[in-house]
């Protein structure tokens, strides 16, 4: 089929040759004189090329290939301007409208040898470019489906009773019978397990939904580890739903250990050493990286090793189950080395002092004035102790919580006193440590006396619930000094309406998990209001923990609770802010629905 080539000219010489090799190129040539004449024989019949002679009456060249452009006339339009060279240089400025430029006097079959030639390079591109869309139009719709399926998949394994919902892994019966199958034929067969440490810890701290959401990450990092560097299959397990430990089993048939041995020289335990030390620094760096340095650091990992070997004699079955219960005590010996070498750098933290305190601002929601600072104590800068629940955990493993408080007490009150700050002062008292005697004779306030007046001591629920007559011993104890009570984590799941009774606290500290997400659950609203409804009418001031967005400001103003604390006000750090001001939070940008 002939291409058409429309020629903007008002050389009447040069449109009868072009008309003449018309046919020999395979050209149905088409004129006009002028612009607009131009422009309506393009609309019309579309030319497959243009040729614009420069020098037109009316409209100028370049102003007509600027029209052409944009007239949509198919991506293998050939636009030509045909003109005479600048100042007689043979060259012209560039002409963006223009693919080609050519300079007159012009040979007629040079002309149209050229015009067939760019004609044949642009509907090429236009057919690349349609087989392209046409190509990425399919990889789209496959990746759609793989999508499809992949999420198809996703939802049968995490309805289905022998996967873990949450890692999506299998659990160990549905692994039995391919294991069985590689230690049958010869392969070598190595369990790693992993152990997640502070699970049940961290599942009580921060939920059950928060430490899913960890535990997929985890298992979607080992699954990207596995299959980019171990070479060998790995059937990636959980012991049992909902766990916090992995089983790693890596199968080698007699080839793969050749090759194995040739990428990693070396004996097998070497290799195994080196697959613990990449992914366990994977993983840690990962956590920090997605959840935050001091989350990261509280997480450990301990791992067990062993090889299985099948022996004709003994069931299959319980040969695997030995390695397991193996692996994991090698585990569990890694988890108490670990804990050991922890404690002896506790207790060395402990000896030299190096406790630290940071202030974190409890702010009235009424004026939003700073009332009060809670202290908290930190280890080292940059250690595993600035996470206060590995300092006070490790604490009570090694029975120093009496001696640690003592040390974090004595170091709030320094760093509080060392302040030109009016407000109150809330001070954590381990639960161990109600017992001390130095604590029940006051002598932990040695020089700071005279504070008394400005001290609320905080008391958990869970140490609460355990010994309601100390509690009322207790509450006698400070009132007479003029101390003040706060009960503390209230709604973390420890609550008793008998504790707040024997306590008859001052303050009730709202748990930042019943503010988390209060926005979109109207149980723990309802909660929450009801809380400060029942403090208001027996006397009781209410502090909101954990209010970190604007929209969780909002809310808590509108239950009409006392008091706020959370990271949108300010970050915990050493120095009391003056004024709120110098918060994170300015009160003046935000709208609060206050009943």
């Amino acid at each position: 089929m002939a291409s058409t080539f429309l020629v903007v000219s008002d050389d009447p010489a040069l449109v009868r040759k072009v008309r003449r090799l018309g046919p020999e190129y395979d050209l149905r040539v088409l004129h006009a004189t002028d612009g607009v004449g131009a422009m309506y024989v393009a609309e019309k019949e579309r030319p497959q090329a243009v040729l614009v002679e420069d020098g037109l009456a009316g409209m100028d060249a370049y102003e007509l290939l600027a029209k052409l452009r944009v007239a949509e006339l198919g991506r293998s339009c050939v636009r030509i301007l045909l003109t005479l060279p600048e100042n007689g240089s043979g060259k012209v400025a560039p002409v963006p409208d223009a693919d080609t430029v050519l300079y007159a006097p012009c040979d007629p079959r040079n002309l149209v040898a050229v015009v067939k030639d760019r004609v044949r390079h642009h509907e090429a591109l236009d057919e690349l470019e349609t087989r392209l869309g046409v190509a990425e139009q399919e990889a789209q719709r496959l990746r759609a489906e793989l999508e499809r399926r992949r999420l198809d998949g996703e939802k049968t394994l995490s309805t289905h009773p022998l996967y873990d919902k949450v890692t999506l892994f299998p659990t160990l019966p549905l692994c039995i019978e391919p294991l069985t199958e590689h230690l049958t034929q010869g392969d070598r067969v190595d369990l790693l397990v992993i152990d997640v440490g502070r699970y049940y810890r961290m599942e009580e701290i921060h939920g059950w939904q928060f430490i899913d959401r960890v535990m997929n990450f985890l298992a979607v990092r080992m699954s990207d580890y596995c299959q980019t560097s171990i070479p060998e299959e790995v059937i990636p397990v959980v012991s049992t739903p909902g766990g916090g430990d992995f089983l790693l089993f890596i199968c080698q048939s007699s080839d793969d250990q050749k090759a194995a041995l040739i990428r990693h020289p070396g004996s097998r335990r070497e290799r195994i050493d080196q697959i613990v030390s990449e992914l366990g620094e994977l993983l840690e760096q990962s956590l920090m990286s997605e959840f935050g340095d001091e989350f990261g650091r509280y997480i450990t990992f301990h791992f067990g090793w062993t090889s299985i070997e099948h022996l004709p004699q003994v069931r299959l079955e319980r040969t695997i189950y030995d390695a397991i219960a193996r692996a994991t005590q090698g585990a569990l010996r890694h988890s108490e080395r670990d804990v050991q070498a922890k404690i002896t750098e506790l207790e060395q933290i402990i000896r030299e002092d190096r406790i630290r305190t940071v202030l974190h601002p409890i702010v009235n929601l009424d004026t939003f004035e700073i009332a009060a600072v809670e202290a908290l104590s930190r280890g080292p800068k940059g250690s595993l102790f600035e996470n206060p629940q590995v300092l006070f955990e490790l604490a009570a493993s090694a029975n120093k919580v009496w001696t640690l408080d003592r040390i974090c007490v004595r170091r709030s009150l320094l760093q509080f006193e060392s302040q030109a700050f009016q407000g109150a002062l809330f001070l954590n008292i381990d639960p161990d440590s109600l017992s001390d005697p130095e604590f029940r004779s006051l002598s932990f306030l040695g020089e700071h006396r005279h504070m008394a007046s400005k001290l609320v001591i905080e008391i958990t629920e869970r140490a609460a619930i355990n010994d309601l007559a100390l509690l009322r011993e207790l509450r006698v104890f400070l009132r007479e000094l003029g101390i003040r009570i706060a009960l503390d984590d209230v709604g973390a799941g420890y609550a008793s309406f008998e504790t707040i009774a024997e306590l008859e606290p001052d303050f009730l500290k709202i748990d930042k998990s019943l503010i988390r997400g209060i926005g979109e659950n109207t149980i723990k609203l309802n909660l929450v209001t009801s809380l400060v409804s029942f403090a208001k009418s027996v006397g009781i001031a209410i502090v909101a923990e954990g209010i970190e967005t604007p929209e969780q400001l909002d809310i808590v103003q509108a239950t009409g609770a006392h008091y706020g604390q959370g990271y949108l006000f300010a970050i915990p750090s050493e120095q009391i802010p003056l004024s709120i001001a110098k918060l994170r939070v300015d009160p003046a940008a935000l709208t609060f629905r206050r009943v």
